[in-house]
């Protein structure tokens, strides 16, 4: 029998002398000291334990058979648990939820059918329900379950039902145990790095979590990355700067020169960082080093980029690619038509413009530019007509009070 439980537990065993064990457990059946009905309930664990599960299932419904009648519910709860199990290998889903659910009904605080139910109901993306289970496991002392396996589906349970402070907390518990198992450090890796960017709160929890993983594992390139990338969440979401930009791009740098295999990612969040402080010479610098990897990917932020640094030209050449090929789209356009505009292409800039607003009639800033090219080349009617209706569609907008300032026999006072 205690191999037997070896082999259930996932641990290493001897096969041969589970074979033994059958046999001897099936002369004790009809022995006269033991119980039948649990000899039978052992003999099913065995073939379990083998891994055969067929044989498993028709021993353990002998089994029931005989338990039930006995009145033994505690054993009968047992079995339809571990039945559950047997049809869970057998890729039967919903026969084992069904064997897991009588299980309770003759054993309501039996842990492990509580645990397979939250494991059920996981996998099927329930994590409300699959939390309810998990809270109501209490492990009988001797159990091959612990709190460490609770704790950690909970986290995760947590984390899917945006109770965020809640699911850290567990991280926390689980960290904190002296004995903890060696899959604890990985299994909360995982969950930062999946849920560690999804508020304020997980991503200042992500870089406590991973300066201290990196204490353990230093020259992690994936957890520096995860740090790194917690960190650019805090400023880009909350303007909140845990580094410096300097300090950001050494990191990066750092990291960059260990070789990874997409710095380019890496490099275009250092232009998005010196962007967001309007350091736009060191942002052209970066998003080039990013775009002369992907061009198709990048090349938006560096044409715009370059526009704001009056490298118009350049900018263009960039930019039209972009919008004629990889991302026709209103902001591409829109770079275009500022790019046509400091070449002096007037005819091209006007034609982005417009291209903007086919697509996103919305597009504010295009309206009051395109009027403002229109006014600027002479052609006065047309720029009337589309600032009065850039005021009519934006009467809130701070370029709308500018226009009425500027020409109060046009547009009021």
């Amino acid at each position: 029998m205690a191999e037997i439980n070896l082999g259930m537990n996932g641990v290493e065993c001897d096969r041969s002398r589970i074979l033994e064990g059958i046999e001897v457990i099936k002369k004790a059946v009809d022995g006269g000291v033991y119980s039948p009905g649990a000899m039978l309930y052992c003999v099913a664990n065995g073939w379990l334990a083998l891994n055969k599960y067929e044989r498993a299932v028709k021993a353990y419904r002998l089994a029931l058979g005989v338990l039930i009648e006995a009145g033994l519910t505690e054993v009968v709860a047992q079995c339809y648990k571990n039945l559950g199990s047997t049809m869970n290998k057998l890729n039967k889903p919903h026969k084992a939820r069904y064997f897991y659910k009588r299980a309770l009904e003759y054993d309501a605080e039996l842990a492990e059918a509580h645990f397979a139910l939250a494991l059920w109901n996981r996998r099927n993306g329930d994590f409300k329900t699959a939390l309810s289970y998990l809270e109501e496991i209490i492990w009988p002392q001797g159990s091959a379950g612990t709190s460490a396996n609770v704790s950690g589906w909970r986290a995760e349970c947590l984390f899917e039902l945006g109770k965020i402070k809640e699911a850290i907390r567990e991280i926390i518990s689980l960290l904190s145990m002296a004995d903890k198992p060696d899959w604890v450090w990985p299994w909360c890796a995982k969950l930062v790095a999946k849920y560690g960017n999804v508020s304020q709160d997980a991503s200042e929890f992500s870089i406590r979590f991973w300066d201290r993983y990196l204490k353990q594992n230093a020259g992690d390139t994936r957890a520096q990355i995860q740090r790194l990338l917690s960190v650019w969440y805090l400023y880009s979401n909350f303007d909140k700067a845990i580094w410096s930009y300097q300090e950001f791009k050494q990191n990066v740098v750092d990291i960059t020169n260990d070789g990874i295999s997409n710095p380019e990612f890496l490099w275009h969040l250092v232009g998005l960082w010196a962007q967001k402080e309007e350091n736009w010479t060191e942002a052209e610098e970066w998003y080039r080093k990013a775009y002369d990897h992907f061009p198709e990917e990048y090349g938006y932020y560096l044409g715009t980029a370059l526009n704001q640094i009056g490298r118009y030209e350049e900018a263009l050449q960039i930019l039209l690619s972009q919008a004629e090929k990889y991302y026709p789209d209103e902001l591409s356009w829109f770079q275009v038509a500022i790019a046509m505009g400091g070449v002096g292409n007037t005819e091209g800039c006007i034609d982005a413009y417009e291209r903007v607003l086919k697509l996103d009639e919305t597009y504010a800033k295009a309206w009051f530019n395109l009027g403002g090219i229109y006014w600027n080349s002479g052609q006065m009617v047309k720029a009337k007509k589309v600032w009065a209706e850039a005021i009519r569609r934006f009467p809130e907008h701070e370029l709308t009070e500018r226009l009425k300032n500027d020409l109060p026999g046009v547009f009021g006072p």
